[in-house]
């Protein structure tokens, strides 16, 4: 309640620049909800915000720009689809039901190359072609292809390269 107030005063006068300190820690995910929408908002009106979280997910959904600090140090700086870029890490194949080792060899697939998910079969490669592949195997093998992803890296992952990923849970973003 008290960060919706402090929000509500910091917005009365209609500023141009607002600057929110951690506008959703602490907040139920209604309240989250709230405050990323009304971000949303301002930044259709034209307005300039800048914020701070250690919530990366929240700062890949709602920023143009971002800068990354680690003990008081910048670690990257960036428009955020510049950061993330288009390379892909793997693509995700998600297909049922859970294939027989009989019909991942007739498809060409490794057994190891997936893991089973429930009654679900979730395989991935780093390569489109090899992806593609597997795909048209497993269909010829009676499977149905739920899902087929192209995974990305996110800002949690470049933040985690960048500090060289261990030690750096609980640090600041």
């Amino acid at each position: 309640m008290m960060q919706r107030l402090g929000l509500a005063q910091a917005l009365l006068h209609d500023p141009e620049f607002v600057i929110l300190d951690e506008p959703m820690s602490g907040l139920d995910p209604m309240g989250r909800m709230e405050v990323r929408n009304l971000i949303r908002e301002l930044k259709t009106a034209g307005k300039t915000v800048f914020f701070s979280s250690h919530i990366i997910s929240d700062v890949e959904a709602l920023c143009d720009r971002v800068i990354m600090l680690h003990k008081g140090r910048k670690v990257a700086e960036g428009r955020v689809e510049d950061l993330i870029g288009a390379e892909t890490l793997y693509i995700e194949l998600i297909v049922s039901p859970i294939p027989a080792p009989a019909s991942l060899a007739a498809a060409g697939i490794p057994e190891d190359a997936g893991f089973g998910q429930g009654d679900l079969f979730v395989l991935r490669s780093p390569r489109t072609e090899e992806a593609n592949r597997w795909m048209a195997g497993l269909l010829r093998e009676g499977c149905s292809v739920l899902s087929c992803v192209p995974v990305k890296k996110g800002l949690e992952e470049i933040f985690l390269e960048r500090v060289g990923g261990a030690g750096a849970e609980g640090e600041g973003a």
